[in-house]
């Protein structure tokens, strides 16, 4: 977040959210703020405390707070209502993002593995030049 806002400075952008992709809440690049950190730290808390490591789908990680009766990071009981989803989804995001979960832990089994239908395209032979004119 300090990057990006003294980047935007450096460059006289203002406001920074010019040089953002995303919305400042969702760009990868500007997390950072206080309850970014709070959120992340809030899911990283919880990932120790339910022990997971590799392969590991958000929903098991709602399903697991809805079943254990913890709360949010807000401190506000935490429901399966589609806020504290969208909630989770960002704090799982931050902590990704800021370094407190491994990224590489995580997998979405929604789609099958992709299916590459590339065929290797053979090159032309090399033209036979002749010698006549």
């Amino acid at each position: 977040m300090a990057n990006a806002t003294a980047l935007a400075r450096k460059l006289g952008v203002s406001p920074v959210d010019d040089l953002l992709v995303m919305h400042r809440n969702s760009d990868p690049f500007f997390k950072g703020s206080p309850s970014h950190w709070r959120d992340a730290r809030w899911f990283a808390e919880l990932w120790k405390r339910f022990e997971y490591a590799n392969g590991v789908h958000l929903r098991r990680v709602h399903y697991q707070i809805l079943s254990t009766g913890q709360r949010a990071a807000t401190g506000e009981p935490y429901s399966n209502a589609l806020e504290c989803w969208s909630e989770l989804c960002a704090a799982g995001a931050a902590a990704r993002i800021l370094g407190l979960v491994d990224p590489e832990a995580f997998v979405d089994r929604r789609n099958d593995p992709p299916r590459l239908h590339v065929v290797p395209r053979e090159l032309p032979a090399e033209p036979e030049w002749g010698s006549g004119g």
